[in-house]
């Protein structure tokens, strides 16, 4: 029997550690990656989410301005009260980015005395109009609500300057709802970052299918104020949590202004989203990162445990393998000496039997009832050892009277 060296024993050993530790790793790579990939899925759809959302709180208030333009065209006469009911029943609300909502009117520098006695008669005993430049018609704000908020907006001509003249008359030429760049919006006595949006009325059944026509049936503009902080504080708080955005204008590659900037990168997450934003004909880019909130798969603890475990069992593996080994190796080393022990017994038998001075003969039946004799035995009976497994030889010997016997 071959005993196994002990250099052997630690072979195996070290190459079921090493399977073991191997195994280990691999699981722990894959469901690290698996854990990542999730984190990274999540990611994608939280950034997909922002960005709906964002578009979605600025059409609601798109929605109302179309509405509002209906109004405008079946009304004859309009007063202040007409535009605090439209904001109640539009369920439009500061918290919600709005910060008010208010009709802009065409009114021709030669009308400005008679359009203010008007505005005055319909609730607005302060009303002034702004007078500032050259340029005929005059495009003034005549209400807004919620009031107390925008009564600074009131009588502003937004055709002095380029920023709301041109958004108004894109939202004619195209009859939808068009937008801003990013202005100072008066709110109460401070102004804050927001934009405009507006949504042309038209007089009642009268053509809008020329721009000629647009122009010269065109009533007024229903407009609202965005502000940029009350737009984005609700997505903070459902997003920021895991995510931070940044939200400027222009496309990806242009260095547009700054709109808003909220959360921290994390350190260990470096993938980002970036989507660019068609807003009412303006390229709003939005750009999001993870944080490390985000990392809240129970995948990544599985990954760790399974890591902790897996070097702790193989560990294990070696030192049962080097007892198993150890012990088998005991084994055939007692087993070694044993038989070593039987063949010292059985040399020291035959020498007896050999030696003894009596004939003697023992029958071995696990070798088929072979006859071993002695020398005696032979010098006895004059039968070798060869013949005396053969009956007939032995009864030659025996004398006739002993034969029945």
């Amino acid at each position: 029997m071959e005993t196994p060296a002990p250099s052997n024993q630690t072979r195996l050993a070290v190459l079921v550690g090493v399977a073991a530790v191997t195994l280990t790793l691999v699981s722990f790579v894959t469901t690290k990656i698996a854990a990542n990939t999730a984190d990274e899925t999540r990611f994608q759809a939280l950034a997909e989410q922002l960005s709906f959302d964002f578009n979605e709180r600025l059409r609601s208030t798109a929605r109302a301005l179309q509405t509002g333009a209906v109004m405008v065209a079946n009304s004859d006469d309009m007063d202040r009260q007409m535009w605090v009911d439209f904001l109640a029943a539009s369920g439009l609300r500061s918290e919600n980015g709005t910060a008010g909502i208010g009709y802009v009117d065409r009114v021709a520098r030669g009308d400005l005395e008679a359009f203010e006695a008007e505005v005055r008669s319909n609730g607005l005993p302060d009303y002034k109009a702004e007078r500032a430049g050259d340029h005929d018609p005059l495009y003034l704000v005549k209400y807004i609500e919620h009031f107390a908020d925008n009564q600074g907006a009131l009588g502003i001509d937004i055709a002095n300057g380029v920023t709301r003249r041109s958004a108004a008359e894109l939202a004619t030429k195209e009859i939808r709802v068009s937008m801003s760049k990013r202005i100072r919006v008066i709110v109460g006595e401070t102004e804050t970052p927001g934009f405009l949006l507006f949504f042309p009325a038209f007089k009642r059944g009268l053509p809008i299918d020329t721009a000629e026509a647009r122009e010269e049936n065109l009533k007024g503009w229903v407009y609202g104020a965005v502000r940029v902080d009350a737009l984005v504080a609700p997505l903070e708080e459902l997003y920021l949590s895991e995510i931070g955005f940044t939200v400027h204008e222009g496309g990806r590659d242009e260095p547009g202004r700054p709109l808003w900037s909220g959360g921290t990168p994390s350190g260990s997450l470096k993938y980002m989203g970036v989507e660019e934003v068609d807003v009412f004909g303006q390229t709003w880019t939005v750009r999001t990162f993870p944080r490390e909130e985000l990392v809240r798969d129970p995948a990544h603890r599985y990954a760790w445990l399974a890591l902790a475990f897996g070097l702790i069992g193989s560990g294990g593996a070696v030192m049962l393998t080097l007892r198993l080994t150890d012990s088998r190796l005991r084994a055939m080393l007692a087993a070694e000496r044993a038989s070593e022990d039987v063949k010292i017994q059985e040399s020291r038998l035959r020498s007896v039997f050999e030696a003894s001075p009596v004939g003697l003969g023992l029958r071995e039946y696990d070798r088929q009832g072979e006859l071993l004799v002695n020398p005696a035995y032979t010098r006895l009976t004059s039968i070798t050892a060869k013949d005396s497994h053969d009956e007939t030889v032995f009864r030659q010997t025996l004398h006739p009277e002993d034969l029945s016997i």
